[in-house]
């Protein structure tokens, strides 16, 4: 089962959090938090050390993170109930994709209109405890609609792997390259088989790789230019077919397979130090 955590309520005493642990150890099947670093806000190191309880304790549940302080979701979510009633500073907190700051009146008129917005959720630290945490994964939690997206959708994997493991040492390259390949595909394996042929190095398994040269490997998206490629990936191969040369897409290659989930299983609990 893969959730959102809700919205944190003060008088609750983190029952938000408590709900997804208890529904893992009742039912017995794998609970996965999505985003956890865009939904903890400053409980994130509290979040983490209840979910490092649980899963000493045997109980399937995991986490993601994506390595930016703004997330995306659309301006009609009842994520702005009642925005109307906002004071006016707290609309500096958002803006379109393509990079403009929004006000009251602006949010009003892309309200009318529908579409995503951006919106700042977290402070850097926040982030850097999700991403640094030895248990929890790298994803983008990217979409693209109408041609309005997040710099994450582009720049997540080489912004872990230039900004937290080069540039910051957050990680080693090791621990990155496994937030970001086996343990999604441990996590999520049970309910999607074919996942146990991915984020693994070995034989039998699905050749997908990518060639990066660690010195220099960096995200170039932004929030006023989203879709910018990365910098210092040579190579992309796909189900056994290169599908970036030279840092370039290949024309006319199409390899990719979609990811079918098997209804009614949840499998196995993942466990992490198995490939």
């Amino acid at each position: 089962m893969q959730i959102h955590v809700r919205e944190w309520n003060p008088v609750t005493d983190h029952q938000e959090i408590y709900e997804p642990i208890a529904a893992a150890v009742i039912t017995g099947g794998r609970v996965h938090l999505s985003h956890l670093n865009s939904v903890a806000n400053r409980y994130i190191d509290r979040y983490l050390r209840f979910l490092d309880s649980a899963s000493a304790n045997g109980v399937a549940i995991t986490t993601e993170c994506y390595p930016y302080t703004a997330g995306m979701a659309g301006i009609a979510s009842s994520l702005f109930d009642g925005w109307e009633k906002w004071p006016d500073e707290r609309f500096a907190r958002f803006r379109l994709p393509g990079g403009e700051t929004l006000n009251r009146q602006t949010f009003a008129d892309r309200h009318a209109e529908g579409g995503m917005v951006i919106v700042e959720i977290a402070k850097p630290e926040w982030v850097d405890a999700c991403v640094a945490h030895p248990a929890t994964q790298i994803a983008s939690d990217g979409s693209w609609e109408h041609g309005e997206t997040h710099p994450r959708v582009a720049g997540t994997h080489s912004r872990v792997l230039g900004h937290y493991v080069r540039e910051r040492r957050l990680l080693t390259l090791e621990s990155a390259i496994r937030k970001m390949t086996l343990l999604p595909a441990l996590a999520l394996q049970g309910a999607a088989p074919q996942l146990a042929r991915k984020g693994r190095l070995q034989q039998g398994m699905d050749a997908e790789l990518m060639v990066f040269d660690p010195e220099t490997i960096a995200d170039r998206a932004t929030y006023e230019q989203p879709t910018l490629p990365p910098h210092g990936i040579d190579i992309v191969i796909v189900n056994g077919v290169i599908v970036v040369r030279n840092g370039k897409i290949v024309d006319g290659v199409t390899p990719g397979a979609a990811i079918r989930r098997t209804r009614g299983t949840s499998g196995p609990r993942p466990d992490a130090t198995q490939p």
